[in-house]
């Protein structure tokens, strides 16, 4: 295979739909890195076991992502439990906290144990019926900069930015991505792709002016 999307929704659990994208995938030489799980807002994604199991019928073409459960109570646990039966990363949405509060600290100290890459939702998030039950902060909550802290706290880990903050916080997204070497983006639906010409991409990704410490 070519190509690698590391951020495809694991939403339909239709053998017919997915044997068709299976096809489609097999077509474009592209290996997808599937994520279903539960508690996205007020819309539930294929549960996670059956995210394994799916790709388990196509490993050439499949891998599965474990969408891991960042709520008021956490479980570190579950993050050696997904590795050990055969998750290859993790999706990170809708926190109940922001991505970087303590809480979550430990969840990722052991994703960067385990080796494997963390992808996190930013920028637009359009409103649910979860949204009036917990009532949270929902966008701040995911904004680009929480994973500021995580990137210079787990060095080892590789933390991916899906949708590069959107049209709500692109610029700082871009930003942060030039002088985190572990900290990555995407360009994943949610108005980010083609809602950017190639031109804009090029002076977003514009490298920073060389400074070191003793420049200050």
């Amino acid at each position: 295979m070519k190509h690698f999307d590391i951020h495809v929704h694991f939403n339909v659990g239709a053998s017919d739909k997915i044997d068709a994208f299976v096809q489609t995938c097999r077509e474009n030489e592209t290996v997808a890195a599937m994520s279903g799980g539960l508690r996205y807002g007020g819309h539930d994604y294929l549960p996670n076991e059956q995210v394994l199991a799916w790709c388990g019928k196509y490993p050439d073409c499949l891998v599965p992502m474990a969408k891991l459960d960042l709520w008021d109570k956490t479980d570190v646990d579950q993050v050696y439990r997904y590795a050990e039966a055969g998750f290859k990363g993790f999706k990170c949405i809708y926190p109940y906290f922001a991505y970087d509060d303590d809480a979550y600290m430990p969840v990722y100290e052991a994703v960067e144990k385990c080796g494997l890459p963390m992808l996190f939702h930013t920028g637009c998030f359009f409103q649910s019926a979860g949204d009036a039950v917990w009532r949270r902060p929902v966008l701040r909550n995911m904004d680009p900069v929480c994973l500021d802290r995580i990137a210079r706290s787990f060095p080892k880990a590789r933390i991916v930015m899906a949708h590069l903050g959107t049209s709500v916080w692109r610029h700082e997204a871009a930003e942060l991505i030039k002088f985190h070497p572990n900290l990555f983006a995407d360009l994943a639906g949610t108005g980010s792709w083609k809602a950017i010409s190639p031109g804009e991409l090029n002076a977003l990704m514009l490298p920073l002016l060389a400074t070191s410490p003793t420049d200050a």
